[in-house]
């Protein structure tokens, strides 16, 4: 499996079972599925996980009133189609909008802090 489709099908597991108000869930996953984890944690839209060989534990978001931190998912860019933002066509997004995730050289990156660090990258993922 490609690795932007282990990352959709995390995403997915992630926004269906915060829908159903679960505090955590337990994934197969390997070391993009890890990486991504790290990025949604220090992005606060994952508490943290743990994982044991294969299998990932991962504590679901929620914010005070109990309400999921992600509700929206949404793919940008289909595997064989990237699209690409450069940091001017970023800072025009609204930022009340959402997050962008963006795949850049320095890594996974959201909108806010791809223009922090001045540079663009390919558009995968819109999550509210």
């Amino acid at each position: 499996m490609k690795d932007l489709t282990k990352i959709a099908c995390l995403l997915s597991k992630l926004v269906y079972y915060q829908k159903t108000n679960a505090r955590s869930i337990s994934i197969f996953g390997g070391h993009i599925e890890k990486k991504f984890l790290n990025f949604l944690i220090s992005e606060g839209l994952v508490p943290g996980y743990s994982s044991n060989g294969k299998l990932i534990d991962v504590t679901l978001g929620y914010n005070k009133d109990g309400l999921p931190l992600i509700t929206v998912l949404k793919k940008i860019s289909p595997g064989h189609k990237r699209m690409f933002i450069s940091v001017e066509q970023l800072k025009k997004i609204n930022p009340q909008l959402g997050v962008y995730v963006l795949s850049t050289h320095q890594g996974f990156l959201t909108n806010f802090s791809a223009v922090n660090r001045n540079i663009g990258g390919f558009l995968l993922y819109y999550l509210r």
